[in-house]
């Protein structure tokens, strides 16, 4: 999969991460959650308290895979 990236000031080009899905229902009492669907724990997604803890999860537990699979390219001259 084609990663996107982008500019931070300190580390140069790095990965983005990406929008996360929201869950709305009765387990987060109707309030917007961030949620990982593609690690399900049976039926139900992954649901996060802030969007940090989404962001940790993202680079701790995803973003590895997708930058093996690119063959990461450095875009510094």
């Amino acid at each position: 999969m084609a990663a996107v990236y982008t500019l931070d000031p300190e580390l140069g080009w790095v990965p983005a991460i990406p929008e996360p899905f929201w869950y709305r229902g009765w387990r987060t009492l109707f309030r917007y959650r961030p949620a990982c669907y593609q690690c399900k724990k049976g039926e139900q997604p992954t649901i996060f308290k802030t969007r940090h803890e989404w962001q940790t999860h993202y680079v701790l537990s995803h973003l590895q895979g997708d930058w093996k699979d690119e063959g990461h390219q450095n875009f510094r001259s």
